[in-house]
């Protein structure tokens, strides 16, 4: 070969190159020219040799297939089916074994044998098929094997009675924890939850009938502790879930069945020793093993949730473990300490300080109000049980309280803002309505006039957190909720000390609400202006329902003091807002009907409606000096009122006066009234009089229907 011929022999190599930097775009196309001329005085270099044959150019990696979606069939057929297979295969087993017993073919040796050997058929036969088959028929292989072996172990001793109760509750709980590790093993919680219920149903279903608490809680602890662990490794949320709530449940059957605290008889009724009259857990030290499971378990579970935060796992709520802890811990504590209230209190008060600090380093200050509400539900169930003075648990009851309602309030820091006590004032009124509440559970019916007192530091507590947040629904839902419970403890009539705390609640909401509009000239909105009007019309009803009918004078004088009261309220409130007449009204014309029910309880016969017509009289002369409908509307009703008199009480007097002096022999009552001073006739002239006089004020005003109004009362007052 000559050097010309290996020069032709690497045009077309070096032309190749070109052709593909053409296609690829002008920028690249003059790039492949001086490579070429380099090629080519090679080959003339090496002329002896033959040019080597051109090479492709290296394809780009073309992008990994997309792995296969499940499809609807496929999910139908291994995931559904397979189950329902599973299930079909149990029954079908299980209808063959009976039958087979039924004919007595097979003795119980036989039976168990025969489940047992099932059961690890399955299991290895699923682990055989783990390579090569879907998990889903993997798994359900497993879990029917776990399935059969726990049967088995459970009717080895229940049904046939083979081996101790000892044997097949460790055969179960070795079966459990198994179940465990192939839970882990196959990823999948399904075998996991088998696992755990068989762990729970197995100090019920194999239980000797004896009280072993060490032993029952500390073999909950390792269940629950290595179901946990599997959760945390393999990622389950809900399983941990069902093992918080799977002991809560054995603890409460435990409680139930177990936990007697009655003390000795004094006069033991029965010849037995002292101690079989005496309950299993009367003695602090008896307790000392379910006391220290409580704290174990919530500690325990306190962990758990933090180790959930931390590894971020899906499907569980940290936040709401913790509380769950918390609300655990409260609510045994006080199953177990309620007879003794200064313990009980002390372990409330760590535990309240505990929870605080628990949950506002998380910034989740409101959920205490779940581990208050459960120590209230406990105390409330529990609190009927001891014969003890109440008191000692009322204060505990109060500091506990204290400290809830401080954390809710500083939930963000110690600076207190106004915008932050407004968020933070309905969770301390929360606390505050719950203390109530559970006031009256420890106190009623026994110390009434306690929890009465009870009340009134309450509602003023609620007033100055109302007054500070600005925020007067605080205080209306308090003087609702508090009326009442008046009501309840003053079931005594003619108690004049339950009238006193009843003037004293009163008092609360009247003063805090003066200050209010007179110091704070805050809004008087309706709400605002409904909590003194509630105070005063509470305590007049509450004084005038327990007054004894004895003293039906009393009940008038009630009602005027509280209608002084309201005039004194509502001359101010027209002071301090002289641009509005509504909010005085209010109260001025409350007055007008407390006097005008003063003047029908203090009176009696045709004095009432003298005073009446006068008082009807006086308020449309207001009316028409102060150009207000309001007052005039008033003024009309209680005309109305007193000509209703007239006619339907004072003009029967002069009838009743005769019959009685019929029916009395003349002893008593007239046979004829007097020409002028009878009943009849002076009601009738106080009324026309009443009726003139306003008539003539009212003429006064330059309005058509003010006039028409006095025109229609003189001609009643003619009448």
């Amino acid at each position: 070969a000559t050097p010309a011929d290996a020069a032709m022999a690497a045009e077309p190599a070096a032309a190749m190159p070109a052709d593909a930097a053409m296609a690829a775009g002008p920028a690249r196309a003059a790039a492949p020219e001086p490579a070429a001329t380099m090629r080519a005085a090679a080959a003339t270099a090496a002329a002896d040799e033959p040019a080597p044959p051109a090479l492709p150019a290296a394809a780009e990696p073309l992008p990994p297939p997309p792995s296969p979606s499940t499809s609807l069939e496929e999910r139908i057929g291994l995931t559904w089916l397979t189950r329902v297979g599973a299930g079909v295969f149990i029954l079908g087993a299980a209808f063959f074994l009976k039958y087979a017993v039924d004919n007595e073919w097979i003795g119980p040796m036989g039976r168990v044998a025969i489940g047992a050997a099932l059961g690890l058929a399955l299991l290895g036969f699923a682990e055989q098929q783990r390579p090569r088959s879907k998990p889903q028929f993997v798994h359900a292989l497993t879990g029917v094997g776990l399935a059969v072996l726990l049967v088995t172990a459970y009717a080895s001793f229940a049904f046939y009675a083979l081996v101790p109760v000892t044997a097949a509750f460790g055969a179960v709980t070795l079966l459990s924890l198994l179940g465990g590790a192939l839970a882990v093993r196959h990823r999948t919680q399904l075998i996991l939850i088998i696992a755990l219920l068989a762990a729970f149903a197995n100090p019920i279903l194999l239980s000797t009938g004896q009280d072993r608490p060490l032993a029952l809680f500390s073999y909950l602890f390792v269940m629950t502790a290595a179901a946990i662990a599997a959760c945390l490794r393999a990622g389950f949320g809900p399983t941990i879930w069902l093992a918080v709530l799977g002991v809560a449940g054995l603890w409460a059957g435990w409680y139930v069945r177990f936990f007697d605290v009655h003390a000795p008889p004094t006069y033991p009724y029965a010849d037995l020793p002292p101690e079989q009259l005496t309950g299993a857990y009367f003695s602090l030290a008896s307790r000392v093993v379910p006391l220290a499971w409580v704290a174990v378990f919530s500690a325990a579970w306190a962990g758990v949730s933090e180790a959930a935060r931390r590894l971020q796992l899906r499907l569980l709520n940290p936040t709401a473990l913790l509380v769950v802890s918390l609300v655990i811990a409260h609510a045994g504590l006080t199953f177990l300490l309620y007879d003794h209230r200064h313990l009980l209190g002390i372990g409330m008060i760590a535990l309240a300080l505990g929870s605080v600090a628990a949950l506002r380093r998380l910034g989740k200050t409101p959920y205490l109000l779940a581990p208050l509400g459960a120590s209230f539900l406990a105390l409330m169930i529990c609190a009927r049980r001891t014969d003890e003075p109440p008191f000692a648990l009322l204060a505990i009851e109060c500091a506990w309280g204290a400290i809830y309602g401080a954390a809710l309030l500083f939930r963000e820091g110690r600076k207190l803002d106004a915008e932050h006590l407004r968020k933070a004032a309905p969770w301390a009124g929360t606390v505050l309505a719950s203390l109530a509440l559970l006031a009256a559970i420890l106190l009623v019916p026994d110390w009434n006039a306690t929890f009465a007192l009870t009340l009134v530091v309450l509602s003023a507590l609620a007033c100055l957190l109302g007054f500070a947040a600005r925020q007067p629904g605080i205080l209306l839902i308090a003087a609702i909720v508090s009326l009442p419970g008046l009501f309840l403890a003053g079931s005594t009539r003619g108690d004049d000390a339950n009238i006193a705390i009843a003037a004293l609640w009163a008092c609360v909401y009247l003063v805090g609400s003066a200050a209010d509009f007179l110091r704070k000239r805050s809004d008087p909105s309706s709400v605002r202006l409904l909590v003194p009007s509630l105070a005063g019309l509470g305590f007049l009803a509450y004084a005038i329902s327990h007054n004894p009918s004895a003293a039906p004078t009393m009940n008038g004088v009630y009602a005027a003091v509280v209608g002084f009261v309201d005039l004194g309220f509502g001359l101010a409130l027209r002071r301090a807002y002289p641009d509005r007449r509504g909010p005085g009204n209010v109260f001025l014309g409350q007055a007008l009907a407390c006097f005008t029910a003063a003047l029908a309880l203090l009176h009696s016969g045709v004095s009432i409606t003298v005073f009446w017509a006068a008082l009807a009289a006086l308020v449309l002369a207001a009316a028409a000096s102060s150009r207000d409908p309001a007052w005039l509307v008033a003024g009309i009703v209680l005309s109305w009122l007193v000509i209703i008199r007239v006619f339907a009480f004072d003009t029967l007097a002069a009838y009743d006066q005769h019959r009685l002096f019929l029916n009395s022999l003349g002893r008593e009552g007239a046979l004829a009234p007097s020409a002028v001073l009878n009943p009849r006739a002076l009601a009738m002239a106080a009324a026309s009089a009443s009726l003139f006089v306003s008539a003539w004020q009212i003429r006064k005003v330059a309005s058509a229907a003010w006039r028409v109004v006095a025109a229609l009362m003189a001609t009643m007052g003619h009448v």
